[in-house]
């Protein structure tokens, strides 16, 4: 029997999960609309979902956390659970683009520190972790990965600067400053002996191929808010996965894409208390405390 099909079984839906909140969240192949949410239908086995569980196990939150597709789906389910008044439902997505201007202004609708999970999570002590498992070293010696790691996206974070405050300002048109994809337009390129290489002048070319699109809608964020939180989550991971290839092609360890993701999502819901930025853990807090 699906007990979903009305508002008054989705209000009700927690007696059956013995959770005292249901989380829809991204991730998953099929975009449900919230008719289908009503019937049931979910994603099972997303990466958002492992995300979110573990941020509502890090703030000690009781959540069933389901997954309906993309952004557009949680939005949606957003607008069902504001119009609906569902007290015990929550949408979670990534921030993207979004200014807090352009969020919608409910408690029970969350959103990313960063632009999307990813760029929540990929501290330089979680890349420690990550190569420690997959090298089978010592901590401390990993210790040292992390901190050219943290060098490495620091650079990558300078290099996007500007390009990032002319995608905030142009937000809300049809614009690519900055690609989302996990090489970012090709500009995250491995050479040789040389490792990742962030191809500057290559971001400058996307730059000035789409300079016919940009349409200023407003001033955006400030640039010196601009930091490293602000690129896009697929390049951040694929920095990140290409960062370790490199590393542990060295001492001949070979990891598929597929088993980096893994390790870097179990590592962090086992040690999300340690792996998160101060910043951003408080922001956690801070956001479903208000719930």
């Amino acid at each position: 029997m699906v007990w979903t099909r009305t508002i008054s079984g989705l209000k009700n839906f927690r007696i059956f999960t013995r959770k005292k909140y249901t989380a829809y969240c991204e991730g998953g192949k099929k975009s449900l609309a919230p008719q289908d949410v009503l019937c049931g239908q979910w994603n099972e086995g997303t990466e958002d979902a492992v995300f979110w569980r573990a941020i509502f196990d890090f703030t000690k939150m009781e959540v069933h956390v389901k997954s309906i597709g993309n952004c557009h789906s949680v939005d949606a389910m957003a607008d069902l659970i504001i119009r609906e008044n569902l007290s015990f439902s929550i949408a979670c997505r990534d921030r993207d683009w979004l200014l807090s201007s352009d969020r919608k202004l409910d408690k029970r609708v969350l959103y990313t520190f960063g632009h999307a999970w990813e760029t929540d999570i990929l501290s330089p002590l979680l890349v420690s972790f990550v190569y420690a498992d997959l090298s089978l070293c010592p901590l401390d010696q990993a210790v040292a990965i992390g901190e050219k790691y943290k060098k490495g996206i620091e650079q990558l974070g300078k290099a996007c600067r500007w390009p990032l405050k002319l995608q905030y300002q142009s937000r809300k048109n049809d614009y690519d400053a900055v690609p989302t994809n996990r090489n970012l337009g090709g500009v995250i390129e491995v050479r040789g002996e040389e490792g990742v290489f962030i191809n500057k002048e290559k971001l400058r070319n996307i730059v000035r191929r789409n300079k016919n699109r940009f349409r200023k809608f407003d001033n955006g964020k400030a640039f010196n808010d601009i930091s490293i939180l602000d690129i896009p989550g697929h390049a951040m991971l694929g920095f990140a996965m290409e960062f370790l290839k490199f590393e542990l092609k060295k001492i001949n360890k070979f990891p598929s894409n597929q088993e980096m993701i893994t390790v870097f999502l179990s590592n962090f819901s086992n040690k999300k208390d340690q792996c998160l930025d101060s910043a951003v853990s408080k922001y956690y807090k801070t956001i479903t405390s208000r719930l």
